[in-house]
């Protein structure tokens, strides 16, 4: 007999839920662990093969992200205690 983890586990992998579970928590991270000023300007839009997906409101804000990006990819992945993302695009 399976355990119930072990059949949500082959459930999650055999329907590809794993980077929707992933965005869902990269998502709130980013409401609750980034400073409003960001969260209110740059939106959390994909995950896809670890790249993470953004979208700014303005150029400056995608140069704001790209000095940033190794910080916040750290940040995120040390929240999920994992190495979900290895990179990022706006």
């Amino acid at each position: 007999m399976q355990k119930i983890s072990e059949v949500i586990n082959q459930f999650v992998s055999a329907n590809e839920l794993t980077d929707a579970i992933n965005l869902q928590q990269i998502k709130q991270i980013w409401q609750e662990d980034f400073p409003n000023t960001i969260s209110q300007n740059i939106s959390v839009t994909n995950l896809k093969n670890s790249i993470l997906y953004l979208h700014t409101s303005s150029s400056a804000w995608r140069k704001e992200i790209l000095l940033r990006k190794i910080e916040i990819i750290n940040k995120i992945n040390l929240k999920l205690a994992s190495e979900i993302i290895s990179d990022l695009t706006i």
